[in-house]
């Protein structure tokens, strides 16, 4: 049985800074409260997740000739316990979270007003329309939260100076809660930020190993697009008229808490096909065949598609700002095998460069206390 223990603020925080986000069974904590509470009982979801974790595993065992594996993800539920004091789950202050999500209009609308987000507007070729859409908004006009707790930036050792003008000019996008069963639904539940003119870090996010980002969970379709980023995500949602989900990962790699999700995600919505839309890059090759052998296994009854940019585009952000000059080919995962996955490989086959390639890419995080 799951141990219920009460732990103070001060060694919630402590607790906070030791993981850094990082810790698979901390994560899986803060996933269960933020997504899955409200659905399954706690139990339910370990045994849920050990079983992802065993495909998982199995996937990896099958290919490590082919693709450089991430290490296990090690379940012990013997060692599971979950947290909660006094409304504050894993350092989430779910006023604050309220507190943010009937703010996200205000913070949108006073953003256009800044002169570099209407640059930013230009260069994405993205309507003010989406831009408030979708609710994205600048760091720099949030005056009534601390702006670490917002964005996630206190524990990484480059956002020290995070009062900085410079590091305040940012594109945040919110994530929403999924789970329709959950209370958090529709609701803000963390964000990710990426900085405009900062050299010292380029993203950063609020939500531990990343969550999933449904750009447009007002949509109605049996089918779901998985982008790379953010902006890839929004850019199909707004500017293709798929008519579909689609999901930005907002990582070059998809994460075990992901997996998680994406599993649960496809039961809940009744997806039949998914169209796996990375960047056209090696690592984006890499991933987006491991995905398709991940989804072969846990969700066998669904069509997977891969999308790959043609024309020299590395992802669909950039594709999209020119729609004539738009290009890509639809593969089924064994046709893009055999076309893309070999020579991506040889390409990374130095040992550790895949591992290396995640740690740079897996920015600290900050939980929101």
């Amino acid at each position: 049985m799951i141990k219920l223990e009460s732990i103070s603020r001060t060694n919630l925080e402590k607790h906070r800074l030791s993981h850094q986000g990082r810790d698979n069974q901390y994560n899986l904590f803060y996933l269960y409260e933020l997504i899955f509470r409200d659905s399954m009982d706690f139990n339910s979801f370990i045994q849920f997740a050990k079983s992802i974790e065993s495909l998982m595993n199995k996937v990896h065992r099958e290919y490590d000739k082919e693709v450089p594996v991430r290490p296990s993800m090690n379940l012990n539920s013997e060692k599971v316990k979950l947290n909660i004091h006094d409304g504050y789950i894993y350092g989430v202050d779910l006023k604050l979270l309220d507190k943010i999500d009937e703010n996200l209009n205000e913070y949108s609308q006073k953003s256009l007003e800044l002169n570099y987000v209407q640059e930013f507007l230009e260069l994405r070729k993205l309507s003010k329309f989406n831009f408030l859409k979708h609710k994205i908004f600048s760091a720099e006009v949030v005056k009534d939260i601390e702006i670490e707790y917002l964005i996630g930036a206190a524990p990484h050792p480059d956002c020290v100076d995070y009062h900085d003008c410079d590091f305040l000019k940012s594109a945040t996008f919110p994530v929403m809660g999924w789970n329709k069963q959950s209370s958090r639904f529709g609701k803000f539940i963390g964000s990710h930020t990426r900085f405009y003119d900062w050299d010292n870090i380029k993203f950063i996010s609020t939500l531990p190993d990343f969550y999933l980002d449904i750009v447009n969970l007002n949509e109605s379709s049996e089918k779901l697009v998985i982008t790379e980023g953010c902006m890839d995500a929004i850019s199909i949602c707004d500017k293709l008229n798929w008519n579909r989900y689609v999901c930005g990962l907002s990582s070059g790699y998809l994460t075990f808490i992901q997996l998680i999700q994406l599993v649960a995600f496809i039961g809940q919505y009744g997806i039949k096909e998914v169209d796996l839309a990375q960047d056209s890059d090696n690592v984006g090759i890499v991933n987006s065949y491991l995905i398709s052998m991940y989804l072969k296994e846990l969700c066998p009854n669904i069509k997977v598609n891969i999308v790959h940019l043609l024309n020299g585009c590395k992802d669909f952000d950039e594709a999209t700002r020119d729609l004539t000059t738009l290009d890509y080919e639809v593969l089924d995962p064994i046709k893009f095998r055999d076309k893309y996955f070999a020579n991506a490989c040889n390409e990374m086959a130095t040992p550790g460069q895949y591992e290396d390639y995640v740690d740079t890419r897996k920015m600290f995080t900050k939980t929101i206390i």
